[in-house]
């Protein structure tokens, strides 16, 4: 089987309440809102109005457990959080027709979620005529927007869904479709490459590592361990030929370690080396390659243009899917 050598950085060194009737919605077709590619369309929405739900339509609050297994793989932004979990029963049914999962963020950010595989899940809105649809990681999608309010409608794995947001960008609605779509397509799948030797290489020359992280440095914090037990510590700058190359962010608490790093360039720069089968993974949406070295796991992957390494110390196989949920948001 082929072998590739890896090389790194040791870590030694390194660092909606429920919403109650429906939407009565027109929308202009002259009048299109293109989102950086020319096949999806924001069908735009001119007006709505409140219609109640049957008298048929029961909430069951918290109807499962299955809300966490799905939360997992919505890839939100980092203040969007969990607010509520339940289910939607029609008459005599038996089984629930639809799961709703509401989120809430800063200010007036809303997400709403529903999903059905039975049938298009009961909405909130109705649609007065056809609409143009946009093909989204290969899935047909009908995207609306009214104000600062965007909707989605598409199947995809056998389940209907209808999203609505209040107040989130496009990237990050087109973004929360990508990931529900293609997880769905991909699923979890990890296949962890075991490695019998890891050593460590001298880095050359031109290679510096800055690890005094002073005022100078403006520092994005994207992550946020510490239901995890695990805290940020450092930044940590390296520059290949006086330009930087590579940000690690190191995370500890206790006896655990979390090493972040991410370039523009390529892969991050490593001093540490292995050699391993490259097994490829699946999750979130994402394609790794995941190699474990005694209690160390050392994870690659690209979202977009940018090369990501994670290096984790003393983390379960639970704990490392957590952290990776929270790394791969805009993957895809």
């Amino acid at each position: 089987m082929k072998k590739y050598l890896k090389y790194g950085i040791v870590p030694a060194m390194i660092v909606l309440g429920v919403l109650v009737g429906f939407l009565l919605i027109s929308f202009s077709k002259e009048e299109k809102n293109i989102y950086k590619e020319d096949d999806l369309v924001f069908n735009q929405v001119e007006s709505y109005q409140n219609i109640s739900y049957d008298s048929d339509v029961q909430l069951i609050q918290s109807p499962c457990d299955c809300i966490w297994g799905d939360y997992a793989g919505f890839r939100l932004p980092q203040d969007v959080i969990l607010k509520s979990d339940y289910g939607m029963m029609v008459g005599e049914e038996e089984a629930i027709h639809d799961y709703v999962f509401e989120f809430v963020g800063k200010e007036n950010r809303q997400v709403t979620i529903a999903y059905s595989s039975i049938s298009k899940p009961i909405r909130d809105y109705f649609i007065l005529s056809d609409a143009e649809v946009s093909n989204i990681s290969g899935a047909e999608v009908i995207l609306y927007q009214y104000q600062n309010m965007f909707i989605a409608s598409f199947y995809s794995n056998q389940k209907y869904y209808d999203i609505k947001t209040i107040d989130l960008t496009k990237k990050e609605f087109i973004t929360l479709i990508k990931g529900i779509i293609k997880d769905d397509i991909a699923g979890i799948d990890l296949n962890i490459n075991t490695l019998s030797n890891l050593k460590s290489v001298s880095l050359d020359e031109n290679v510096h590592v800055i690890s005094d992280w002073d005022s100078t440095v403006e520092v994005n914090l994207s992550w946020d361990f510490e239901d995890l037990g695990i805290s940020f510590d450092n930044v940590y700058l390296v520059y290949l030929d006086n330009k930087l190359h590579d940000l690690q962010y190191v995370f500890k608490g206790n006896d655990k370690e979390i090493i972040v790093t991410h370039s523009n360039y390529g892969e991050p720069i490593r001093d540490y080396y292995f050699l391993s089968d490259e097994v490829v993974s699946y999750a979130y949406g994402c394609e790794l390659i995941i190699n474990r070295y005694q209690n160390q796991y050392f994870i690659s992957f690209q979202i977009d243009n940018l090369y990501y390494d994670v290096e984790t110390t003393n983390i379960s196989e639970d704990e490392l899917l957590k952290v990776l949920r929270k790394i791969i948001w805009n993957c895809g």
